[in-house]
């Protein structure tokens, strides 16, 4: 498992960890003890959703700076590079008339496609269960 803060202004890093769910939150530990840890409160999710075609569970949550988007990949997030236009050099030949960042994207959009198939179940899961104990922290806050 790993998570990737989505918000401008912040560099995507990827961070792998483990992911559980209690009654009131959602917990991220990271496995480098380094790194700081992920706690979103059930309450403070605004929506919880597997992205289509893809091993993602895209969770959107309030925070006090306003709102934020955070990716929790169920398998190993394809390198990120390419698409920030960090790539090493252009090819010589025709290989000069292609685009490194389209490339990169449809190769990143088939490994995300493939291991979508193995995963899909368990993110449906996710999904379920986080809906739930939303459901079940939202009426006992009631």
């Amino acid at each position: 498992m790993w998570a990737v803060e989505l918000a401008k202004g912040v560099e995507p890093d990827e961070i792998k960890g483990t992911l559980e769910l209690s009654e009131a939150v959602l917990l991220f530990t990271p496995l480098e003890e380094a790194r700081p840890g992920l706690r979103i409160a059930l309450t403070d999710i605004l929506k919880v959703r597997r992205l289509r075609g893809s091993p993602v569970l895209m969770i959107e949550r309030t925070t006090s700076t306003g709102s934020r988007r955070t990716a929790f990949y169920f398998a190993q997030p394809p390198p990120l590079n390419a698409l920030l236009g960090t790539t090493p050099e252009r090819p010589a030949g025709l290989g000069a008339f292609r685009s490194p960042k389209r490339k990169a994207r449809r190769d990143n959009v088939n490994y995300l496609g493939l291991t979508n198939r193995e995963k899909k179940e368990t993110l449906a899961e996710w999904v379920r269960a986080l809906r739930e104990a939303m459901a079940g922290s939202s009426a006992a806050q009631a």
